[in-house]
Protein backbone atom coordinates (compact mmCIF):
# COMPACT_ATOMS: atom_id res chain seq x y z
CA UNK A 1 0.00 0.00 0.00
CA UNK A 2 2.82 2.41 0.92
CA UNK A 3 4.54 1.65 -2.40
CA UNK A 4 1.28 2.34 -4.25
CA UNK A 5 0.83 5.69 -2.53
CA UNK A 6 4.46 6.66 -3.22
CA UNK A 7 3.93 5.71 -6.86
CA UNK A 8 0.85 7.95 -6.97
CA UNK A 9 2.82 10.85 -5.49
CA UNK A 10 5.61 10.39 -8.03
CA UNK A 11 2.99 10.24 -10.78
CA UNK A 12 1.54 13.55 -9.62
CA UNK A 13 5.02 15.06 -9.71
CA UNK A 14 5.61 13.74 -13.20
CA UNK A 15 2.26 15.00 -14.50
CA UNK A 16 2.83 18.37 -12.83
CA UNK A 17 6.19 18.68 -14.51
CA UNK A 18 4.79 17.84 -17.96
CA UNK A 19 1.85 20.24 -17.60
CA UNK A 20 4.02 23.06 -16.36
CA UNK A 21 6.59 22.48 -19.05
CA UNK A 22 3.84 22.63 -21.67
CA UNK A 23 2.62 25.94 -20.27
CA UNK A 24 6.08 27.46 -20.15
CA UNK A 25 6.95 29.52 -23.21
CA UNK A 26 10.66 28.98 -22.76
CA UNK A 27 11.84 26.30 -20.33
CA UNK A 28 15.47 27.30 -20.85
CA UNK A 29 14.91 30.95 -19.93
CA UNK A 30 17.19 32.71 -17.48
CA UNK A 31 16.66 31.74 -13.83
CA UNK A 32 14.09 33.66 -11.84
CA UNK A 33 15.73 36.17 -9.53
CA UNK A 34 15.72 34.90 -5.97
CA UNK A 35 13.81 36.78 -3.29
CA UNK A 36 16.02 39.02 -1.16
CA UNK A 37 17.58 37.34 1.86
CA UNK A 38 16.98 40.20 4.26
CA UNK A 39 16.75 39.32 7.92
CA UNK A 40 13.22 38.45 9.06
CA UNK A 41 10.99 40.86 10.95
CA UNK A 42 9.71 38.18 13.33
CA UNK A 43 10.37 38.89 16.99
CA UNK A 44 10.59 36.65 20.01
CA UNK A 45 7.29 35.53 21.49
CA UNK A 46 5.72 37.50 24.37
CA UNK A 47 7.09 36.37 27.69
CA UNK A 48 10.56 35.53 26.42
CA UNK A 49 13.12 37.49 28.46
CA UNK A 50 14.98 40.32 26.77
CA UNK A 51 17.82 38.57 24.92
CA UNK A 52 21.28 38.85 26.34
CA UNK A 53 24.24 39.07 23.96
CA UNK A 54 25.07 35.68 22.53
CA UNK A 55 27.80 34.35 20.26
CA UNK A 56 26.88 35.15 16.70
CA UNK A 57 26.41 32.24 14.34
CA UNK A 58 28.08 32.79 11.02
CA UNK A 59 28.21 31.03 7.71
CA UNK A 60 31.07 28.62 7.17
CA UNK A 61 34.42 30.38 6.61
CA UNK A 62 35.44 30.65 2.95
CA UNK A 63 37.71 27.92 1.62
CA UNK A 64 40.07 29.48 -0.96
CA UNK A 65 40.15 27.79 -4.33
CA UNK A 66 41.40 28.63 -7.81
CA UNK A 67 38.74 29.90 -10.21
CA UNK A 68 37.16 27.17 -12.29
CA UNK A 69 34.83 26.69 -15.23
CA UNK A 70 31.54 25.90 -13.47
CA UNK A 71 29.84 24.71 -16.65
CA UNK A 72 32.54 22.11 -17.11
CA UNK A 73 32.67 21.30 -13.40
CA UNK A 74 28.97 20.37 -13.11
CA UNK A 75 28.47 19.05 -16.66
CA UNK A 76 27.46 15.40 -16.64
CA UNK A 77 27.60 15.13 -12.85
CA UNK A 78 25.02 13.53 -10.56
CA UNK A 79 24.20 15.47 -7.41
CA UNK A 80 22.95 13.55 -4.39
CA UNK A 81 20.18 14.99 -2.17
CA UNK A 82 20.13 13.07 1.11
CA UNK A 83 16.85 12.95 3.03
CA UNK A 84 16.65 11.48 6.53
CA UNK A 85 13.07 10.25 6.24
CA UNK A 86 11.03 7.75 4.27
CA UNK A 87 9.49 8.59 0.87
CA UNK A 88 6.18 10.40 0.68
CA UNK A 89 6.55 13.01 3.43
CA UNK A 90 7.34 16.71 3.32
CA UNK A 91 11.12 16.37 3.42
CA UNK A 92 11.10 13.82 0.63
CA UNK A 93 8.57 15.77 -1.46
CA UNK A 94 10.51 19.02 -1.32
CA UNK A 95 13.76 17.20 -2.10
CA UNK A 96 12.24 15.54 -5.17
CA UNK A 97 10.65 18.79 -6.35
CA UNK A 98 13.99 20.53 -5.98
CA UNK A 99 15.67 17.74 -7.93
CA UNK A 100 13.17 18.11 -10.78
CA UNK A 101 13.67 21.85 -11.30
CA UNK A 102 17.21 22.54 -10.07
CA UNK A 103 19.08 21.51 -13.22
CA UNK A 104 17.88 24.56 -15.15
CA UNK A 105 19.38 26.82 -12.45
CA UNK A 106 22.81 25.20 -12.13
CA UNK A 107 25.69 25.50 -14.60
CA UNK A 108 26.25 22.36 -16.63
CA UNK A 109 22.66 21.12 -15.98
CA UNK A 110 23.67 18.26 -13.64
CA UNK A 111 21.36 15.41 -12.71
CA UNK A 112 19.84 15.35 -9.20
CA UNK A 113 18.88 12.16 -7.33
CA UNK A 114 17.27 11.68 -3.90
CA UNK A 115 18.64 9.20 -1.37
CA UNK A 116 16.37 8.29 1.57
CA UNK A 117 18.11 7.35 4.83
CA UNK A 118 15.24 7.04 7.28
CA UNK A 119 15.86 6.08 10.88
CA UNK A 120 17.55 7.76 13.86
CA UNK A 121 15.14 10.68 13.50
CA UNK A 122 16.89 11.91 10.36
CA UNK A 123 20.39 12.08 11.86
CA UNK A 124 22.02 9.69 9.39
CA UNK A 125 22.23 12.42 6.76
CA UNK A 126 25.21 14.11 8.41
CA UNK A 127 27.45 11.06 8.28
CA UNK A 128 26.31 10.41 4.71
CA UNK A 129 27.68 13.76 3.45
CA UNK A 130 30.53 14.19 5.91
CA UNK A 131 33.80 14.95 4.13
CA UNK A 132 32.17 15.23 0.69
CA UNK A 133 33.62 18.61 -0.24
CA UNK A 134 33.22 18.43 -4.02
CA UNK A 135 29.81 20.13 -4.03
CA UNK A 136 28.03 17.06 -5.37
CA UNK A 137 26.22 16.16 -2.13
CA UNK A 138 23.59 18.11 -0.21
CA UNK A 139 21.29 17.13 2.67
CA UNK A 140 17.94 18.31 4.02
CA UNK A 141 18.18 18.83 7.78
CA UNK A 142 15.52 18.70 10.48
CA UNK A 143 15.30 21.63 12.97
CA UNK A 144 15.80 19.28 15.93
CA UNK A 145 19.52 19.12 15.22
CA UNK A 146 19.91 22.88 15.24
CA UNK A 147 17.93 22.96 18.49
CA UNK A 148 20.15 20.36 20.12
CA UNK A 149 23.21 22.36 19.19
CA UNK A 150 21.57 25.50 20.60
CA UNK A 151 21.26 23.70 23.93
CA UNK A 152 24.85 22.47 23.89
CA UNK A 153 24.15 18.86 22.86
CA UNK A 154 26.66 17.77 20.25
CA UNK A 155 25.29 16.21 17.07
CA UNK A 156 27.90 13.97 15.48
CA UNK A 157 29.20 15.13 12.09
CA UNK A 158 27.21 18.39 12.35
CA UNK A 159 28.22 21.88 13.45
CA UNK A 160 25.83 24.75 12.55
CA UNK A 161 28.72 27.20 12.78
CA UNK A 162 30.74 25.52 10.03
CA UNK A 163 28.17 23.79 7.83
CA UNK A 164 27.16 25.66 4.69
CA UNK A 165 23.51 26.71 5.06
CA UNK A 166 21.75 27.13 1.70
CA UNK A 167 18.22 27.98 2.82
CA UNK A 168 14.77 26.42 2.99
CA UNK A 169 11.73 26.28 0.70
CA UNK A 170 9.50 26.00 3.74
CA UNK A 171 9.89 29.07 5.97
CA UNK A 172 6.14 29.66 6.08
CA UNK A 173 3.99 29.27 9.17
CA UNK A 174 0.87 27.14 8.69
CA UNK A 175 -2.03 26.09 10.89
CA UNK A 176 -1.42 22.64 12.35
CA UNK A 177 -3.65 20.32 14.36
CA UNK A 178 -4.06 16.92 15.95
CA UNK A 179 -6.66 14.86 14.04
CA UNK A 180 -8.71 11.83 15.09
CA UNK A 181 -11.42 9.75 13.45
CA UNK A 182 -14.94 11.10 13.96
CA UNK A 183 -15.92 7.79 15.54
CA UNK A 184 -13.30 8.32 18.26
CA UNK A 185 -14.22 11.87 19.31
CA UNK A 186 -15.41 15.17 17.93
CA UNK A 187 -13.79 17.51 20.47
CA UNK A 188 -10.98 17.54 23.02
CA UNK A 189 -13.56 18.19 25.76
CA UNK A 190 -15.27 14.92 24.80
CA UNK A 191 -11.95 13.08 25.17
CA UNK A 192 -11.54 14.47 28.68
CA UNK A 193 -15.15 13.86 29.69
CA UNK A 194 -14.99 10.24 28.56
CA UNK A 195 -11.57 9.63 30.11
CA UNK A 196 -9.97 8.61 26.84
CA UNK A 197 -6.22 8.47 26.25
CA UNK A 198 -4.59 9.98 23.16
CA UNK A 199 -1.60 8.62 21.27
CA UNK A 200 0.28 9.87 18.24
CA UNK A 201 3.37 9.00 16.23
CA UNK A 202 6.63 10.87 15.59
CA UNK A 203 10.00 10.19 14.03
CA UNK A 204 11.99 11.15 17.15
CA UNK A 205 11.87 13.47 20.13
CA UNK A 206 11.78 17.00 18.75
CA UNK A 207 9.65 16.10 15.71
CA UNK A 208 8.47 19.50 14.48
CA UNK A 209 5.15 18.25 13.15
CA UNK A 210 4.24 16.87 16.57
CA UNK A 211 5.36 19.74 18.78
CA UNK A 212 1.75 20.39 19.82
CA UNK A 213 1.20 16.80 20.93
CA UNK A 214 4.55 16.79 22.73
CA UNK A 215 3.55 19.96 24.56
CA UNK A 216 0.39 18.21 25.81
CA UNK A 217 2.38 15.23 27.03
CA UNK A 218 5.01 17.38 28.79
CA UNK A 219 2.30 19.37 30.58
CA UNK A 220 0.56 16.22 31.85
CA UNK A 221 -2.39 15.94 29.46
CA UNK A 222 -3.64 12.43 28.45
CA UNK A 223 -1.28 12.20 25.46
CA UNK A 224 1.44 9.68 24.64
CA UNK A 225 3.85 10.29 21.77
CA UNK A 226 5.27 7.10 20.24
CA UNK A 227 8.60 7.51 18.48
CA UNK A 228 10.81 5.75 15.89
CA UNK A 229 8.54 5.99 12.84
CA UNK A 230 10.38 6.46 9.56
CA UNK A 231 8.56 9.61 8.44
CA UNK A 232 5.25 11.24 7.65
CA UNK A 233 3.97 8.46 5.39
CA UNK A 234 4.65 5.80 8.04
CA UNK A 235 3.00 7.89 10.77
CA UNK A 236 -0.08 8.44 8.62
CA UNK A 237 -0.23 4.72 7.83
CA UNK A 238 -0.02 3.88 11.54
CA UNK A 239 -3.03 6.11 12.20
CA UNK A 240 -4.93 4.62 9.26
CA UNK A 241 -4.56 1.09 10.62
CA UNK A 242 -5.52 2.15 14.17
CA UNK A 243 -2.08 1.80 15.72
CA UNK A 244 -2.36 5.33 17.17
CA UNK A 245 -5.53 7.25 18.08
CA UNK A 246 -4.65 10.43 16.19
CA UNK A 247 -2.06 12.23 14.13
CA UNK A 248 -0.77 15.68 13.28
CA UNK A 249 -0.26 14.41 9.69
CA UNK A 250 -3.95 14.91 8.92
CA UNK A 251 -3.59 18.46 7.61
CA UNK A 252 -4.01 19.66 4.05
CA UNK A 253 -0.27 19.28 3.43
CA UNK A 254 -0.34 15.48 3.87
CA UNK A 255 -3.74 13.78 4.06
CA UNK A 256 -5.03 14.59 0.53
CA UNK A 257 -1.91 13.01 -0.98
CA UNK A 258 -1.28 10.07 1.35
CA UNK A 259 -4.83 9.05 2.36
CA UNK A 260 -7.33 11.00 0.26
CA UNK A 261 -10.19 8.86 1.59
CA UNK A 262 -9.79 10.59 4.97
CA UNK A 263 -10.79 13.80 3.21
CA UNK A 264 -13.22 12.46 0.62
CA UNK A 265 -15.19 10.54 3.27
CA UNK A 266 -14.81 13.31 5.88
CA UNK A 267 -13.38 10.73 8.30
CA UNK A 268 -11.17 13.02 10.39
CA UNK A 269 -11.66 16.03 12.64
CA UNK A 270 -9.11 18.23 14.47
CA UNK A 271 -9.22 18.33 18.30
CA UNK A 272 -6.77 21.20 18.92
CA UNK A 273 -4.47 23.40 16.88
CA UNK A 274 -1.27 25.45 16.95
CA UNK A 275 0.88 27.33 14.45
CA UNK A 276 -0.47 30.15 12.33
CA UNK A 277 -3.86 31.65 13.10
CA UNK A 278 -6.51 30.37 10.66
CA UNK A 279 -7.04 33.84 9.16
CA UNK A 280 -3.36 33.79 8.16
CA UNK A 281 -3.75 30.42 6.41
CA UNK A 282 -6.61 30.49 3.86
CA UNK A 283 -5.85 26.92 2.79
CA UNK A 284 -6.64 25.77 6.34
CA UNK A 285 -10.03 27.52 6.33
CA UNK A 286 -10.90 25.88 3.02
CA UNK A 287 -9.75 22.52 4.35
CA UNK A 288 -12.08 22.77 7.35
CA UNK A 289 -14.97 23.34 4.96
CA UNK A 290 -13.94 20.32 2.91
CA UNK A 291 -13.90 18.15 6.05
CA UNK A 292 -17.27 19.56 7.10
CA UNK A 293 -15.90 20.61 10.47
CA UNK A 294 -14.77 23.74 12.30
CA UNK A 295 -11.44 25.08 13.52
CA UNK A 296 -10.72 23.62 16.98
CA UNK A 297 -9.48 25.59 20.00
CA UNK A 298 -5.84 26.65 20.26
CA UNK A 299 -3.63 24.42 22.36
CA UNK A 300 -3.21 27.20 24.93
CA UNK A 301 -6.98 27.30 25.45
CA UNK A 302 -7.24 23.63 26.38
CA UNK A 303 -4.12 23.50 28.58
CA UNK A 304 -3.96 26.89 30.32
CA UNK A 305 -0.14 26.96 30.37
CA UNK A 306 1.86 29.59 32.25
CA UNK A 307 3.19 32.63 30.43
CA UNK A 308 6.68 31.11 30.52
CA UNK A 309 5.43 27.84 29.02
CA UNK A 310 3.64 29.78 26.29
CA UNK A 311 6.83 31.69 25.57
CA UNK A 312 8.88 28.51 25.17
CA UNK A 313 6.26 26.94 22.89
CA UNK A 314 6.19 30.08 20.73
CA UNK A 315 9.98 30.17 20.57
CA UNK A 316 10.00 26.51 19.51
CA UNK A 317 7.62 27.34 16.68
CA UNK A 318 9.74 30.30 15.53
CA UNK A 319 12.82 28.06 15.32
CA UNK A 320 10.82 25.28 13.65
CA UNK A 321 9.47 27.66 10.99
CA UNK A 322 12.80 29.29 10.17
CA UNK A 323 14.83 26.07 10.20
CA UNK A 324 12.33 23.67 8.66
CA UNK A 325 13.72 21.54 5.82
CA UNK A 326 17.03 23.40 5.68
CA UNK A 327 19.27 22.37 2.77
CA UNK A 328 22.94 22.18 3.75
CA UNK A 329 26.29 21.51 2.14
CA UNK A 330 28.98 19.84 4.28
CA UNK A 331 31.72 21.99 5.73
CA UNK A 332 34.87 22.32 3.69
CA UNK A 333 33.18 22.89 0.33
CA UNK A 334 35.16 25.61 -1.51
CA UNK A 335 33.54 29.03 -1.42
CA UNK A 336 33.12 29.35 -5.18
CA UNK A 337 31.02 26.15 -5.15
CA UNK A 338 29.06 27.37 -2.13
CA UNK A 339 28.26 30.57 -4.03
CA UNK A 340 26.93 28.56 -6.98
CA UNK A 341 24.78 26.52 -4.63
CA UNK A 342 23.36 29.49 -2.72
CA UNK A 343 22.30 31.17 -5.96
CA UNK A 344 21.12 27.94 -7.60
CA UNK A 345 19.06 27.01 -4.57
CA UNK A 346 17.41 30.44 -4.32
CA UNK A 347 16.67 30.52 -8.05
CA UNK A 348 15.12 27.05 -7.94
CA UNK A 349 12.88 27.88 -4.98
CA UNK A 350 11.89 31.11 -6.74
CA UNK A 351 11.09 29.30 -9.99
CA UNK A 352 7.33 29.70 -10.70
CA UNK A 353 7.22 26.12 -11.97
CA UNK A 354 8.65 24.84 -8.69
CA UNK A 355 6.09 26.86 -6.73
CA UNK A 356 3.22 25.63 -8.93
CA UNK A 357 4.29 21.99 -8.65
CA UNK A 358 4.56 22.30 -4.87
CA UNK A 359 1.08 23.81 -4.83
CA UNK A 360 -0.29 20.75 -6.63
CA UNK A 361 1.02 18.70 -3.71
CA UNK A 362 -0.56 21.06 -1.19
CA UNK A 363 2.80 22.42 -0.02
CA UNK A 364 3.12 26.21 0.24
CA UNK A 365 6.53 27.62 -0.64
CA UNK A 366 8.30 30.47 1.13
CA UNK A 367 12.01 30.89 0.54
CA UNK A 368 14.17 31.40 3.63
CA UNK A 369 17.77 32.37 2.91
CA UNK A 370 20.94 31.66 4.93
CA UNK A 371 20.77 35.04 6.67
CA UNK A 372 17.27 34.49 8.08
CA UNK A 373 18.23 31.03 9.32
CA UNK A 374 21.33 32.36 11.06
CA UNK A 375 19.19 35.08 12.64
CA UNK A 376 16.80 32.45 14.03
CA UNK A 377 19.75 30.56 15.50
CA UNK A 378 21.00 33.69 17.22
CA UNK A 379 17.54 34.49 18.58
CA UNK A 380 17.41 31.01 20.05
CA UNK A 381 20.84 31.35 21.66
CA UNK A 382 19.85 34.63 23.28
CA UNK A 383 16.49 33.49 24.68
CA UNK A 384 17.77 30.16 25.93
CA UNK A 385 20.27 31.86 28.22
CA UNK A 386 17.35 31.65 30.72
CA UNK A 387 17.76 28.22 32.42
CA UNK A 388 14.03 27.70 33.03
CA UNK A 389 13.17 28.33 29.38
CA UNK A 390 16.08 26.18 28.24
CA UNK A 391 14.86 23.20 30.31
CA UNK A 392 11.37 23.18 28.77
CA UNK A 393 12.75 23.92 25.31
CA UNK A 394 15.03 20.88 25.70
CA UNK A 395 11.99 18.65 26.27
CA UNK A 396 10.20 20.00 23.22
CA UNK A 397 13.35 19.91 21.10
CA UNK A 398 14.47 16.46 22.19
CA UNK A 399 17.85 17.64 23.50
CA UNK A 400 18.93 16.48 26.93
Amino acid sequence: MKLIRLTLIMAVLAVATLLLAACSSDPTASPISAPPTATPTATLAPGVPTPTPAPTATAAPPTPTPSRDMEAYFDGKTIKIVVGFSPGGGYDSFARLFGKFAARHFPGTPKFVVQNLDGAGGERIFKAINGETDGYSVAVSHPRFFKRELLGTDVEFFDPNTVNILGTPDASAITQAYFVNRSFAMTYDQVIAEGKKLTTGATAIGDTGGVGSTFLEVLGAPMKVIYAYGGTSEIAAAFDRGEITGTDRGGYQNAPNLFPEWVDNKQIVPLFRWGAEPEEDPAWVEYMTTLDTVTPPHIFDILNPTEGEKAVFNLTEIVNDKLSRTFILPEGVPQDLVDVWVKGFADTIGDPDFVAAASLLGRPVLYGGPESIIEALNQGKAALSDPALAALFAELAGAE
